[in-house]
């Protein structure tokens, strides 16, 4: 009596046997013809789309989400913007934080306590710190707009989005007295909305394609603060 039944001693069937060895060679073809983004491809299939360190992570080697820290957020634009879009500050403001906070970042100044320090000291903040010693923040960011604007250059019946401005993080260092406020990370921003052609007004109002640029730039800031996979990063 054969002590190894046939099924035992030829477990794959032909067709089977031919599949298995053909994956190989198939999966070479394909990262011959494809590089990287085969790579990427399998390896978001077989383990997710791995979030990536935010810029401030990077710089600062701390995680806001997982560090139990209070965060300070202050939006500033220069006198022709506040022109044009008198809110824009408070909307960009709002935008990040409510972002900030979806992604675990939670203890975050709320924007209207913010809005009120700044209406009692004349509308403006000069000096980071004393708003920041106020609040008892650990770290403060800074937006500050340089450009913003809705509509497209010489055309009044187009809109397209464009902002940039400069990101600024600090943090309270020393003790007592001596806190100070220490730049830890500082980076540029850009946005343009949309890349392809403006859009006319009589597709879409002003008024909701600018809540429509404002969201979308509070989402393109707020990357720059959480860990976030690179499929979530803006285009």
């Amino acid at each position: 009596m054969d002590p190894f039944p046939q099924s035992e001693r030829f477990p794959l069937s032909g067709a089977r046997l031919l599949a298995s060895l053909a994956w190989p060679v198939l999966a070479a073809m394909l990262l011959s013809q494809s590089g990287c983004s085969l790579v990427v491809m399998t390896g978001r299939m077989l383990l997710g789309d791995l979030k990536q360190p935010s810029q401030f992570h990077d710089a600062t080697h701390v995680d806001l989400a997982k560090a139990d820290c209070k965060v300070l957020v202050l939006c500033s634009a220069n006198e022709t913007i506040r022109a044009d879009y008198a809110a824009v500050e408070f909307d960009v403001l709002e935008g990040l934080i409510h972002r900030l906070k979806a992604h675990e970042i939670r203890k975050v100044v709320s924007p209207n306590a913010v809005a009120g320090w700044i209406d009692e000291h004349g509308g403006r903040f000069d000096d980071l710190q004393p708003i920041a010693e106020h609040f008892k923040a650990e770290y403060v960011i800074h937006i500050e707009l340089t450009k913003f604007t809705c509509q497209e250059e010489n055309s009044p019946n187009l809109l397209r989005g464009q902002a940039e401005g400069r990101v600024h993080a600090y943090k309270f260092d020393g003790t007592d007295s001596e806190r100070r406020l220490v730049e830890v990370m500082t980076s540029d921003f850009n946005s343009k909305y949309p890349q392809g052609n403006p859009i006319s007004v009589d597709k879409k109002s002003a008024k909701n394609f600018q809540q429509e640029f404002i969201d979308r730039v509070a989402m393109q800031l707020s990357l720059i603060f959480y860990d976030h996979p690179r499929s979530e990063e803006m285009q």
